[in-house]
């Protein structure tokens, strides 16, 4: 009887240690099935900023300067370690974009890029309000490309 308890007994523990092995391995690898939606939602969420579109994309009007994908800063304030940058962009409409960002040599480099699948036949003017709170390390400069 004592050999059938120590066999359940050591069975048991060998079976609740692969469950757990399972749920690291689950938690530990979820990135692979998360959108780039999500992906940068949760950087957003890790580093504390924010990207929000000022409106709908507007029409492009004719005396647009610079190609599409050129990024226009229409106001920066840079505080330390905050920053609050407006900036605009044309591009294909029907897009999202979201990014990150970097920090070196005092710079900060946001680089964004298009989070959808989708693209329509005309062009749009892109605005958007980048908003960073508290960085790990002071940064005296904004830059702002496409990925």
């Amino acid at each position: 009887m004592r050999i059938v308890i120590s066999l359940l007994l050591v069975l048991s523990l060998f079976f609740s240690s692969c469950d757990n092995k399972k749920a690291n391995d689950k938690s530990s690898g979820n990135d692979i099935h998360l959108s780039k939606k999500e992906i940068y939602e949760r950087k957003m969420k890790e580093k504390n900023f924010q990207l929000k579109m000022l409106g709908p994309c507007e029409d492009v009007p004719g005396d647009t300067p610079g190609e599409t994908q050129d990024v226009f800063i229409d106001s920066k304030n840079i505080s330390g370690t905050n920053a609050v940058v407006e900036f605009r962009f044309v591009d294909d409409c029907c897009m999202e974009f979201s990014g990150d960002y970097d920090i070196q040599n005092d710079t900060l480099t946001f680089q964004y890029e298009q989070i959808n699948d989708v693209k329509c036949d005309c062009y749009c003017l892109y605005k958007y309000r980048l908003t960073i709170n508290k960085t790990k390390v002071p940064f005296h400069a904004i830059e702002i490309k496409r990925k």
